[in-house]
């Protein structure tokens, strides 16, 4: 696998990749070192979670085991050795990454919402209130507004200029308070066009 660790499939999406997969894999002492029975390959969408990603991988992982493990029990499958070179550490996530930084683009950002959810779930400061950022876009609108600004809001979604272009939020989540789509509330957040998300609290 080119991932190995704790969260291989967040990373993966987090990184931008195209493409990711599973493996049935001999158990070394070494982390996800050991030589590959075989492999499936999978799509990465422009939509994928790490939720919705994790459910996809869930059901291809057992297809190929089904279709594997006899000729496995049968020692008629070689595993071949893989290469450690083409490999990265997938380290465990923490909630803190999931805090972002409205300094960078709009592609990098909608990555880390993506790899982010379902946990640590992105998300925000505003107004000293944190925000969950759980579903969104790029918005290829250029802005010269300061990088977290609230451009417009309505029922297409809350957009904020990034570093470069923009995110479109289309749900979100308030402390204490269900996830929900902007669409169905964004008469109540018109307040907050022109303010802007922080990093920080205060």
């Amino acid at each position: 696998p080119k991932w190995r660790g704790a969260a291989p499939i967040a990373r993966a999406l987090w990184s931008g990749d195209s493409m990711t997969g599973v493996s049935l894999m001999r158990i070394t002492a070494g982390l996800d070192q050991g030589p590959v029975f075989a492999t499936a390959s999978l799509e990465i969408t422009a939509d994928d979670t790490t939720g919705s990603l994790t459910a996809k991988l869930a059901q291809t992982a057992a297809t190929l085991l089904i279709e594997n493990i006899a000729a496995i029990n049968a020692q008629s499958l070689t595993a071949e050795p893989q290469n450690d070179a083409l490999a990265s550490y997938a380290s465990k996530f923490s909630k803190q990454e999931g805090l972002i930084n409205w300094h960078k683009s709009a592609t990098e950002l909608h990555l880390q919402i993506r790899a982010c959810n379902p946990w640590p779930m992105a998300f925000s400061y505003f107004a000293g209130t944190p925000v969950r950022i759980i579903k969104a876009h790029v918005e290829l609108e250029s802005s010269s507004a300061t990088p977290g600004t609230v451009i417009d809001i309505s029922k297409r979604g809350i957009i904020v200029a990034c570093a470069k272009h923009c995110i479109v939020i289309s749900v979100l989540q308030l402390p204490g308070k269900k996830q929900m789509p902007v669409a169905a509330c964004f008469a109540a957040l018109k307040s907050w066009q022109g303010q802007c998300f922080t990093i920080q609290p205060g």
